[in-house]
């Protein structure tokens, strides 16, 4: 399925990029080398790496991983819901969306 459909990514795109280990919105579009174009796709690619990295961090805590792992997927799920939060509003997503546009974090 076809998530962002200016970049042509897939949500397989997006899965190999968060098995590949990133953690943060900006690093999806880096990883395929492109950057967000009309933000539309922004909301799904960080609902999906919220979803993986709670999944990564309940796996960690299960196996007894070092807390660093773990304060890892804390700082990078923090910061995925402040950019969830601020794509809420028209103002927010728009700041979000040139952010990463120019390359940089949402947050």
């Amino acid at each position: 399925m076809i998530v962002c459909s200016c970049n042509a990514l897939s949500d397989k795109d997006v899965d190999a990029a968060i098995q590949s280990g990133v953690c943060r919105t900006a690093e999806v579009y880096a990883v395929k080398k492109c950057r967000v174009q009309c933000g539309q796709c922004v909301p799904g690619i960080v609902c999906r790496l919220k979803e993986a990295l709670k999944r990564q961090r309940e796996c960690v805590v299960e196996s007894a991983e070092p807390a660093p792992c773990v304060s890892s997927c804390d700082a990078a799920l923090a910061s995925l819901e402040l950019e969830a939060r601020a794509l809420e509003s028209e103002q927010g997503r728009e700041r979000v969306v040139s952010a990463l546009a120019h390359g940089q974090p949402g947050f």
